[in-house]
């Protein structure tokens, strides 16, 4: 198991020089100066292997935390630990919904977008970075002067598990995180005591003309499988970063679901609205049914990529699917 690999990301060029300066700088401070914590004893050192297959290492429990992906700030809600700062202005948007931290989420600085403000980064002294694999590996060697960074994927509901727990570990939040695993286990139990193989569900994030679906591979996807029919499989299709998919509205209108649900943005709050109007999607046995359902921010907290968001995005769907007694 490696413990460095810095493979670099292709960057902007201006992001590159930019780096290249401030890195210089960076190792400068870090020689200079000792990292926040320096001084605890070795017990208290904490060390993990990411997502990478990195062993990150921390030298006490970290409090300070800076999230570059929406599966952190997941994490640090179940855990009820508010980031110190976030990457990007619509991660601050998401961590405002009352699924994550409400109110509370005032108090979280941005510091960059897209691209992480490295000199932000610096005059905030985290302990830890969390971001996501595959979007930013090839800051880890930049960044370590500020602090490490660990790296999260998921793809199903074990991994999301698994994510809660590392970082309750390097929180010394453990018993937090299980506790929050638990909670979500008793759910998800109750949902599968409720399952409806027979219905047809699709999950989208799109609009009119581009729909980005939860595919089977993805931590949404692989859940609704074990709950609904949801044929949405990757395939050949280039997945993001979290394994979702574009679909044609042909194969969408080829399927023909019979209950569609469309995560829209706080921002949006008709699109569904419009999509039950557009000509095509019309011919849609869900929408003809008038099951097709809306799901907010506020309600399940944008993309799904841990376990605070999919109970609360579970909890919606199967309210709809499941009738009142």
């Amino acid at each position: 198991m490696p413990t460095q690999s810095f493979t670099r990301l292709p960057c902007r060029q201006r992001f590159q020089r930019g780096l290249l300066t401030l890195a210089t700088g960076l190792w400068l401070t870090a020689c200079q100066s000792p990292p926040v914590g320096e001084m605890t004893t070795p017990e208290l050192a904490i060390a993990l292997a990411d997502a990478s297959g990195t062993t990150v290492t921390l030298p006490q429990p970290a409090d300070r935390i800076v999230c570059l992906h929406l599966s952190c700030i997941d994490i640090l809600a179940e855990l009820d630990l508010v980031p110190l700062a976030v990457g990007h202005p619509r991660l601050a948007d998401w961590a405002k919904s009352p699924v994550y931290f409400g109110e509370a989420a005032s108090q979280i600085a941005i510091v960059g977008g897209p691209e992480p403000n490295l000199e932000a980064l610096l005059g905030l002294r985290p302990d830890l970075i969390i971001g996501y694999r595959g979007q930013v590996d090839g800051l880890r060697e930049t960044l370590a002067p500020i602090a490490p960074l660990f790296l999260l994927e998921v793809s199903s509901a074990e991994q999301a598990i698994a994510n809660l727990q590392q970082v309750g570990q390097l929180t010394d939040r453990a018993a937090a995180a299980e506790a929050a695993a638990q909670t979500f286990r008793d759910r998800l139990a109750t949902h599968q005591a409720q399952a409806q193989p027979d219905r047809t569900v699709l999950v989208t994030n799109g609009t009119q003309g581009t729909f980005y679906v939860a595919t089977r591979e993805s931590l949404v996807g692989s859940t609704l499988a074990a709950l609904v029919d949801y044929p949405w499989s990757l395939g050949d299709r280039a997945p993001s970063a979290i394994n979702w998919a574009v679909f044609s509205t042909e194969h969408i209108l080829q399927v023909d679901p019979d209950v569609i649900f469309v995560l829209v943005p706080d921002s949006e709050p008709a699109l569904a609205a419009a999509l039950a109007q557009d000509a095509v999607w019309g011919n849609l046995t869900a929408v003809k049914a008038g099951q097709l359902y809306d799901l907010s921010d506020a309600e399940v907290g944008g993309l799904t990529t841990g376990t605070r968001s999919l109970s609360h995005l579970l909890d919606a769907i199967m309210a709809r699917l499941t009738p009142n007694p």
